[in-house]
């Protein structure tokens, strides 16, 4: 069981990584694909499998080979599991915490905005002179007075509010985030590891087919 832990940059680029290029088929190359059949040929000549209770065909833990081919392939789609359970995890966590981010999120924003609504829109008192304004034309007072108010008042409100949409406006876009990368994440473990139980189940028929050819007597095919 793995115990979740604080996303850190390096987890988010061994995700974006594994994204960016999720893995190419794995070759069964001519020389891997000649060694499986020369140990089917062999093990076929022996006798390995015993008596074939299922049909002219072998069952993945019928001889030596065949386990260890599909022990490796379970070995290698333990690992991948391994791989996926530790970066999706770290995205999990992070999640868990949105709903909760979010609910306050949303109370600052609705607070702010009763803040901004309860706050006069007008100064209380426009026409109010400063000692310096003693011969000041009335509107011209009245302009540095709602100036005033607005700079000083409903701006520092009004900015809160701004504050407020886009705190929230980002945690609903890493919402979004998340989910896509978890849904791709699983995506490309489904692709390795299918693409893995290709491979090994190649190289199992591979095997079969050279074991079964051999206990036949037919003549060698490193073509399978």
């Amino acid at each position: 069981m793995f115990r979740r832990t604080t996303p850190t940059p390096a987890t988010a680029t061994d995700v974006s990584e594994l994204l960016r290029r999720p893995d190419k088929p794995q070759p069964y190359r001519f020389w891997l694909r000649w060694l499986d059949v020369i140990g089917g040929r062999r093990d076929g000549r022996r006798g390995l499998a015993g008596t074939l209770e299922h049909g002219y065909q072998l069952t993945p833990d019928q001889t030596t080979w065949l386990r260890h081919n599909t022990h490796r392939h379970t070995e290698r789609v333990h690992s991948e599991t391994v791989r996926h359970d530790a970066l999706a995890l770290a995205l999990h966590q992070e999640a868990d915490a949105l709903p909760g981010k979010i609910k306050d999120a949303k109370k600052t924003l609705r607070d702010a905005r009763a803040a901004l609504a309860a706050l006069p829109q007008a100064p209380p008192q426009p026409e109010q002179r400063r000692a310096t304004e003693t011969h000041t034309p009335a509107a011209v007072v009245t302009d540095r007075r709602t100036r005033e108010h607005h700079a000083t008042v409903l701006a520092p409100a009004q900015a809160k509010v701004t504050a407020a949409e886009q705190a929230l406006t980002v945690l609903r876009a890493r919402r979004r985030e998340i989910r896509a990368t978890l849904t791709a994440l699983q995506a490309v473990h489904t692709q390795r590891t299918g693409r893995l139980a290709e491979y090994h189940a190649r190289r199992a028929h591979a095997y079969e087919r050279a074991y079964l050819r051999r206990i036949a007597g037919t003549p060698h095919d490193t073509t399978t």
